[in-house]
């Protein structure tokens, strides 16, 4: 719980402790080149913004794999190291506390 709530990793930024979400909409770089190449297509005409994600609560989280808006992260482990940097910063956290952090994650 602590690293979640470590302002310098960012998870409760916007993974509000409660509800968990800030029920707000991110562009996030998680994108493939696929999509990233689709959304220009459908841009070209006039559609929304496919690119851009609400915060999913991250109650249930240990029963919703696979993870992120496509599916590509099968675990918790694949999920921080994709998207460090990007969604927080757990980059800088060793491999223990990682894994503190994931059975964190699975308790919620």
């Amino acid at each position: 719980k602590a690293i979640f709530e470590d302002p310098s990793v960012g998870c409760a930024g916007c993974h509000i402790p409660g509800p968990f979400t800030d029920g707000k909409v991110y562009y996030l770089e998680t994108v493939t080149e696929a999509e990233s190449q689709a959304h220009a297509k459908q841009a070209q005409v006039g559609l929304a913004d496919p690119l851009s994600f609400n915060t999913p609560t991250l109650r249930g989280l240990w029963n919703s794999a696979p993870y992120l808006h496509n599916g590509r992260a099968r675990t918790l482990r694949e999920v921080l190291d994709l998207t460090a940097g990007r969604m927080g910063d757990t980059s800088r956290l060793s491999e223990a506390d990682k894994e503190d952090l994931i059975e964190f994650l699975e308790a919620l």
